[in-house]
């Protein structure tokens, strides 16, 4: 599990990685996401990004990871479907930046107070990061179940031979408009996955085309993230 918040050059953070176990999306839509709205993440600062290191069952890897500052975190979480794991996200962020600048503005004040009030402020500020820790991992634990419930009723969904949808079902079902060109790439990308997780795609009847794909809505959700159309 990856820290929400930390500190970077005197800076809170969090990273791409924490926000994709956070919300229960692929890190690698999640990078996607940032890259596809640097410009608009640089309003509030310079994306930071780094290499690092995670194991595999083939051994040690290499991954990409942004560091983003508050402001950029709130807006690449804006740019997602605000589903309930989001949401609950969305509220633990919020409070982790908060709780992460009060323990650095008692930190600078610190060093101005006798040493026996200093002794004093450091045992509150511990107490008040360990709070902070444990709220935080609750905070993950119900986002953790609520992924698993949702998951749970997909699988169920799956081996009824529900939860199937086409990209303009899909669109309709999420109030999200989508134009033919858009429907073919969300496709594309929606039977790429589908074919790499071993899911079935499926077809359905059309009066307009004769016959399209239908796809899991597992495999939907990760499309329309990746092209960065899940809102």
């Amino acid at each position: 599990m990856s820290a929400l918040i930390h500190i970077k050059d005197g800076e809170p953070v969090t990273t791409s990685l924490a926000i994709a176990e956070g919300t229960s999306n692929t890190h690698e839509a999640v990078i996607k996401l940032v890259r596809t709205y640097t410009a608009d993440l640089e309003r509030f600062g310079r994306v930071r990004f780094e290499i690092q290191p995670f194991e595999t069952a083939g051994g040690t890897q290499q991954r990409e990871i942004a560091l983003l500052n508050e402001q950029q975190s709130a807006l690449v979480i804006a740019y997602m479907r605000n589903s309930e794991i989001v949401r609950q996200f969305k509220i633990a962020l919020i409070k982790g930046f908060f709780d992460m600048r009060a323990q650095l503005s008692a930190q600078n004040s610190l060093a101005e107070l006798p040493p026996e009030q200093r002794a004093l402020v450091a045992l509150m500020v511990d107490n008040a990061r360990i709070k902070a820790q444990q709220q935080q991992i609750v905070a993950t634990q119900e986002s953790q179940a609520e992924s698993i419930k949702r998951l749970e009723v997909k699988q169920s969904a799956f081996e009824d031979g529900a939860g199937y949808f086409t990209v303009i079902g899909y669109g309709a079902m999420h109030g999200i408009k989508i134009d033919h060109a858009t429907a073919i790439r969300v496709g594309r990308r929606a039977g790429e996955l589908s074919k790499r997780q071993g899911i079935p795609v499926g077809k359905v009847r059309d009066v307009r085309f004769g016959q399209v794909n239908s796809y899991h809505e597992s495999m939907l959700d990760a499309a329309f993230i990746e092209m960065g159309g899940a809102k």
